[in-house]
């Protein structure tokens, strides 16, 4: 299986880390060699006790093991069993220093050990391995459980204490880097398409982001912007990306301040669904209230950016089952939704600027919705079924309007009567009624569909639907 970009990311840091801890080694080796030359030949003599050629012996061979330390970390073909080899040699040198060398035996072997296993542990702190800290760990209890044992066995238990602590302190800063490194790694990928105040929570409750999904129910939202290609005729590239930039930004606060789930943008078109990773039992209302609210930001947004002509949107919003999962190859993964839902959705969607409703919800998310929404700033009124291309039944269809000054009321009632005598096949009175109303697209269909079925009746199977010829 392809390694995840962030196994890479920390496979090429341990590998530079590498490197760090090759410079560092051969520094401090250096810098050791200098003074046991200074003290050996007598130009140090503050430097006490006196270095003694075994150990100066000693040093020039670590130096040597240390510059070609540093030729193997700066090659490109590193091999990450490296650091096991290194951290082994380490381990070896020192203890040898302890051995041949009589003079550090005088500091006291807890001293001498204790300050060994420390470098090991903080040099391998810097490799961010581990696989590493634990190698280290397993090493440095063997040197100081020998070193004080043969040495000093009536302190080997509080030592042992001490020591124990150190490695468990060094091997948890260590893994807890990559731990810290995946959690980051993961809530900035789920907050490409989740509201930041519910990545923690999801994480923290064990939301994967591997391949794979589950069969759930959910509330879809399309939203497009009408007019758009015309408008992006007349504006530059470098102006079109901004002005458009700036929509999808604004359209994005507003689903993440109603907790939707961003699924993707296609050109102007964005689409939101609710429902999953967490199911909440307003989801419809959610999503609901997410549409009024982009078309009001719309507005606002129109006046800010000095758009003209205005840009006007359409949205659908259909609730029904899918698959919803992180689906998508090893190189790149998405948390999305697939299945009919989608397509109905879009397909509403496509009705707004057909009908002229700029927000159309079906049947299935408006009974997922509360009778009374007195609390609510928008009103929800049934405007019949349509028969769309590609869909064998009838869609039943809801127009969300926003409340305003203007006291629609009667004309919904009106319409609503009229559509009561549609299905009910009077169509004559049908007509009159849906006559009297304003002269929109919506209610022209039906005046025109009451006509053709007076002109000629149906038979007795006929559902009481508008035939779209578009999508």
């Amino acid at each position: 299986m392809r390694p995840s970009t962030l196994e890479s990311v920390i496979r090429e840091r341990e590998q530079k880390n590498e490197r760090i801890v090759a410079w560092f080694r051969a520094a401090m080796i250096g810098m050791f060699c200098v003074l046991d030359t200074l003290s050996f030949t007598g130009f140090l003599p503050a430097y006490q006790p006196a270095a003694t050629a075994e150990s100066l012996g000693i040093d020039y061979l670590f130096v040597a093991y240390a510059v070609v330390a540093v030729a193997v970390a700066r090659r490109k073909a590193y091999a990450p069993w490296l650091k096991y080899l290194t951290i082994t040699v380490d381990a070896a040198f020192g203890v040898t220093y302890v051995i041949v060398d009589a003079t550090l035996r005088t500091e006291g072997e807890f001293g001498v050990g204790l300050l060994l296993v420390l470098l090991l542990v903080v040099l391998n702190m810097v490799r961010h391995s581990p696989g590493a800290s634990l190698y280290t760990a397993a090493i440095g209890s063997v040197i100081f459980v020998v070193m004080q044992g043969v040495w000093q066995p009536a302190n080997l238990v509080m030592y042992g204490i001490c020591f124990g602590l150190i490695l468990a302190i060094g091997a948890y800063v260590t893994g807890s880097t990559g731990e810290i490194l995946r959690e980051a790694n993961t809530k900035a990928l789920m907050e490409r398409y989740l509201a930041p105040q519910l990545v923690s929570g999801l994480y923290d409750a064990g939301n994967s982001l591997e391949p794979g999904g589950e069969k759930r129910v959910v509330t879809v939202l399309f939203s497009d912007i009408r007019g758009f290609t015309s408008t992006a005729e007349r504006m530059s590239a470098q102006e079109l990306v901004s002005l458009l930039n700036a929509y999808l930004e604004a359209m994005t606060e507003v689903v993440f301040e109603h907790q939707g789930t961003l699924d993707k943008f296609i050109g102007d078109a964005v689409m939101v669904f609710y429902g999953a990773p967490l199911a909440r039992e307003d989801d419809a209302l959610r999503a609901v209230r997410t549409a009024v609210d982009m078309c009001t930001r719309l507005k606002a947004f129109n006046i800010e950016q000095a758009v003209h002509p205005s840009m006007e949107m359409g949205i659908g919003v259909h609730t029904g089952s899918a698959i919803v999962g992180n689906i998508g190859s090893e190189r790149r993964l998405d948390y999305t939704v697939i299945g009919d839902s989608v397509n109905v959705s879009s397909r509403v969607e496509g009705l707004t600027k057909h009908l002229q409703c700029p927000i159309l919800i079906t049947s299935g998310t408006r009974d997922a919705i509360p009778d009374d929404l007195s609390g609510e700033h928008f009103v929800i009124r049934d405007i019949g079924s349509f028969q769309v291309m590609g869909r064998r039944s009838p869609v039943s269809l809801f127009a969300v309007e926003p409340l305003s000054e203007e006291d629609g009321s009667a004309q919904r009632e009106t319409f609503a009567r009229a559509l009561e005598l549609f299905r009910a096949r009077d169509f004559e009175r049908a007509g009159e009624a849906f006559e009297t109303l304003p002269d929109a697209q919506l209610n022209a269909l039906y005046v025109r569909a009451c006509k053709d079925l007076a002109a000629s009746p149906p038979d007795e199977g006929w559902l009481p639907a508008i035939v779209m010829g578009e999508k």
